[in-house]
């Protein structure tokens, strides 16, 4: 009788054992599946030169007679769900070479403002996006002239933007980077939708 017992208090400790082993492995599995579950951003890699016009639809000029321009870039959401908390930087990197020895090479960044600062906190899926006006895009001003401010050779752009899955949390930055003004510098405005075409205008 007691070996009975003993085989019954074995069966049912190991059930235990390999439900508890079972339970941690899949708790463990969720977990890495989920935080391989990453936003997937697509960034313009042409930033548009768009007019700026008045309620007429005329071309602004500033008091010295220079027509007046906004350079834009754009983002879309290619993720199925939201993703939310986003967060953007853009820069200006100057490097140089600094002493002596060959490689000794810094950078500086100098911030660009944006028209209206990080005012993109969150966008919706792919899932749940809006076919007639795609809610999932985004476009996002600058403020200033860039071409002014990047005057440089040895100067680039560089786009950065944070943003955490709405489902898994999971966190990813993407970035884009403009090497040459005169090339990465569209004039134009971005079609609507989701597409990065820049379209005369």
């Amino acid at each position: 009788m007691s070996i009975l017992y003993l085989n019954i208090a074995l069966d049912v400790c190991l059930t235990l054992f390999y439900g508890i082993i079972s339970g941690v492995v899949a708790a463990v599995v969720y977990y890495y599946i989920m935080k391989s579950i990453k936003p997937k951003i697509e960034i313009s890699d042409h930033i548009a030169k768009e007019k700026k016009l008045d309620e007429n639809g005329n071309h602004i000029k500033d008091e010295h007679g220079n027509l007046q321009y906004e350079y834009v870039l754009k983002i879309i959401n290619r993720t199925k769900s939201n993703i939310e908390d986003v967060s953007y930087q853009m820069f200006i990197m100057e490097d140089w070479f600094e002493g002596p020895t060959v490689g000794n090479k810094n950078y500086e960044a100098r911030d660009i403002a944006f028209k209206k600062r990080n005012s993109v906190k969150f966008i919706v899926g792919t899932k749940e996006k809006n076919t007639t006006y795609f809610d999932n895009c985004r476009q996002i001003a600058l403020n200033g002239n860039l071409e002014k401010e990047w005057d440089k050779n040895n100067e680039w752009v560089e786009f950065q933007i944070v943003s955490y899955h709405s489902k898994s949390g999971s966190r990813k930055v993407h970035k884009m980077k403009y090497t040459d003004r005169k090339s990465h510098i569209v004039c134009g405005k971005f079609n609507s939708g989701e597409t990065m075409e820049i379209i005369p205008d």
